[in-house]
């Protein structure tokens, strides 16, 4: 990206060392140096934290949080990281990842943590509506190998009233037109 600075003139510095090397310029008496704006340094702080603390284990997620222990497996560490981020907003999130990354199942997790809020209502296109329910019924469905061992379980225990969410019952996926 051009800015019209010549190339040697931009640098690129840790974010740790913005607040000594603010100091110091701000005391040269000849230097005009504009802060950061505060709400930027903290989310470029909250980034730093999150990168320095990395991925939770599947392990971890689906003790913490409650995933399935099939799904939770299923995710690459970054989409077990996305889902955290969702669980950390307590389900008020967007996830913004390139194409291909699969967002589709890190939000298909994050919102399982949620099962026992559902119905869930999922608005998309109308030409992914199937996409969605076919992406629903791998990762949550009854007929998921993911799940088979847990279901095997399940079904050997005593079942309270109400939401099933092996089935995915309760899920909802309307297609918009656009």
């Amino acid at each position: 990206e051009d800015d019209g600075q010549p190339a040697g003139m931009r640098w690129r510095l840790p974010l740790s060392i913005y607040h000594d090397l603010r100091g110091y310029l701000c005391a040269a008496a000849d230097a005009d140096v504009e802060p950061i704006p505060r709400e930027v340094l903290k989310m470029a702080s909250l980034g730093c934290e999150r990168q320095a603390r990395g991925f939770p284990s599947a392990e971890e997620i689906c003790t913490k949080r409650g995933l399935r222990k099939g799904l939770a497996e299923a995710l690459a560490p970054f989409q077990r990281g996305g889902v955290e981020f969702v669980a950390e907003r307590k389900g008020s999130a967007l996830l913004a990842d390139e194409m291909g990354l699969g967002k589709t199942v890190q939000a298909i997790a994050s919102m399982s943590m949620y099962h026992e809020e559902w119905p869930v209502l999922v608005l998309t296109p109308s030409s992914t509506r199937f996409h969605w329910e076919h992406e629903f019924l791998h990762w949550l469905g009854a007929s998921s190998p993911l799940h088979a061992e847990e279901l095997r379980a399940e079904r050997k225990r005593p079942r309270a009233a109400g939401l099933s969410f092996p089935g995915t019952h309760g899920m909802r996926v309307p297609g918009m037109r656009v």
